[in-house]
């Protein structure tokens, strides 16, 4: 192939600059980081139409996915927002070991801990996140296996979540307690193991799928209602504002997902910035901030009683 051939190939790609070498190997175009559009992608990565231009091409390289994290494309927001976000809660559980934290407070090791262990799932869940954007365009099978390690990661995640709030919400209830997290428990399993059918993959069955979460997480407003249903509960141990604004910024960012909005309506404009799936990222940073502050407020309010 001449090099005036190659540079007009090279016109479908973005950011890589024309090869003067006899041929376009697919070696050489993965370590440069090839980047394509929707219909120059395999069959496997065609997901969403909508978003016309910014894909890496297939790597089947760890060495070229990794390396992509350094340059442009449709996928880097959605990386960098979970690797940046994930980096912060494993940062915020390193802080909590410090005795700076507690201040003037005593907290008790049974509260503190469960705050550490949200941090934990929360940074598990955005890591493996990261980890499957990052390397999604690896091979076909290299990409499902790292998508149900996602799916993992949003099961342990709302399970912890729930957990967390429970464990706050019914203190002092022990037996109750232990009850509704082995119930969310129990739930969590039937959610990822249905997440590991083949068929619950692509996008034709991300409202299935976003279904299934959606239980889950609905399956953590039953001690609530217990709670207000019972005299001896107070609904005041839970922290409502806080677990209200993160139900509504998940249920907003699912909408936005499964509506693939706004690619959707003006295809081509929002390819790199701006995505559907990247709007949906933000949105749970926000929430999981959130539900932090939430426990954090529960756990000063613990520390006062004690004190």
């Amino acid at each position: 192939m001449e090099v005036n051939q190659i540079a007009s190939t090279s016109a479908l790609l973005e950011n890589v600059a024309p090869i003067s070498s006899g041929k376009l190997h697919d070696n050489t175009a993965r370590i440069l980081g090839k980047i394509v559009d929707f219909y120059h992608l395999p069959d496997w990565m065609q997901k969403d139409a909508h978003i016309t231009r910014g894909y890496r091409a297939e790597t089947k390289s760890f060495r070229a996915c990794f390396h992509s994290l350094w340059y442009l494309h449709n996928e880097s927001v959605n990386t960098w927002s979970h690797l940046i976000s994930g980096t912060a809660f494993l940062a915020m559980l390193l802080w909590s070991f410090l005795p700076a934290l507690h201040g003037q407070y005593d907290i008790p090791a049974g509260p503190l801990n469960a705050v550490r262990c949200q941090l934990v799932a929360t940074a598990i869940c955005l890591y493996l996140s990261a980890f499957y954007h990052c390397v999604s365009c690896h091979s076909f099978h290299v990409s499902k296996i790292c998508l149900k390690l996602d799916y993992l990661g949003i099961v342990l995640n709302i399970s912890f979540t729930w957990i967390s709030a429970i464990y706050f919400g019914l203190y002092g209830h022990r037996e109750l307690t232990r009850w509704y997290i082995t119930q969310i428990c129990i739930c969590a399993c039937i959610t990822f193991w249905v997440m590991l059918s083949p068929k619950m993959d692509g996008p034709q069955t991300a409202l299935w799928r976003s279904i299934a979460f959606l239980s889950l997480g609905a399956s953590g407003f039953a001690p609530m209602i217990h709670a207000a249903l019972m005299d001896h509960i107070s609904l005041k141990n839970f922290p409502l504002f806080y677990m209200i604004t993160s139900t509504i910024l998940f249920l907003t960012g699912t909408a936005v997902y499964v509506t693939r909005t706004p690619e959707k309506y003006w295809p081509g404009v929002f390819d790199v910035w701006g995505a559907s799936h990247q709007i949906f990222h933000v949105l749970v940073n926000i929430a999981q901030i959130s539900h932090i502050l939430g426990l954090i407020e529960a756990l000063t309010k613990l520390s006062e009683i004690s004190n």
